[in-house]
């Protein structure tokens, strides 16, 4: 069984709108950001958590679990408040060693192996000047508007596309899934550096939510960390996609 340990904490908001979940005996793990300007965005991060680990004990992918949310909460929204609600994602579900993940929005999944690699891109308009290379990454964090995003589950539109990922994990590796409260709170060489000072996913939470709380974040802020359980990998296997990585 993997080990890990998640926080989510409040920010200077009235209600906390991300929402997380650990089932380290399923191997699932997710966090999503209810979406600002829009109502009700901790029901909608609440209801993502809670039928994604429903549909995924009952069999459904990650991606046919996220669709299956994305109509459920456009659904609730529609015959509850007549307003909409949405909520970014990102899961990852383990079995063995091997590990899928899935993402919707600005909530990010990182690896740790010696070096932090980001997983996931964000649904943002900055990350795709980014991926087109229109800007640098040094030029995006002058940009006042970085955190508006361009998809959420649940968001009104005609088309959601589920971005997937894959890889392995070891025992001497961590997965590190974070809402944008934490990622544009805490830089990642300040991850990197609790990464390299600590030692386990206890510990390693532990100074990774005092960097946090240091900084105080305006915006909720969580984070889930999980540790492999196993020594080796499938050499043959491939590595997962990397969107930046930083030594």
């Amino acid at each position: 069984m993997n080990k890990s340990i998640g926080i989510s904490q409040l920010g200077q908001n009235s209600v906390n709108e991300d929402s997380i979940l650990i089932d380290d005996e399923l191997g699932l793990y997710i966090v999503a950001d209810g979406v600002g300007g829009m109502t009700n965005g901790d029901i909608a991060s609440s209801m993502a958590c809670e039928n994604i680990h429903q549909s995924i004990l009952s069999g459904k992918s990650l991606s046919e679990a996220i669709m299956l949310c994305h109509e459920l909460i456009q659904s609730y929204a529609k015959n509850n408040f007549s307003q909409n609600m949405a909520t970014t994602i990102a899961a990852v579900f383990i079995k063995d060693n091997k590990y899928k993940l899935a993402w919707v929005g600005s909530s990010r999944v990182y690896l740790w192996d010696g070096n932090l690699k980001l997983l996931t891109r964000d649904d943002t308009f900055i990350e795709s000047l980014l991926k087109y290379k229109i800007i640098t990454l040094e030029q995006s964090k002058k940009y006042a508007d970085k955190k508006v995003i361009t998809q959420a589950v649940g968001m009104d539109s005609d088309h959601l596309y589920i971005h997937t990922n894959k890889g392995y994990l070891t025992d001497q590796q961590y997965l590190l899934l974070t809402t944008d409260g934490f990622h544009q709170n805490v830089d990642e060489k300040s991850i990197i550096n609790t990464l390299k000072k600590h030692a386990g996913y206890s510990e390693i939470s532990e100074n990774l939510f005092f960097l946090a709380s240091e900084n105080e974040a305006k915006d909720d802020m969580s984070f889930i960390i999980v540790q492999g359980n196993k020594p080796t990998i499938d050499l043959g296997e491939t590595c997962p996609d990397i969107i930046r990585s930083w030594d």
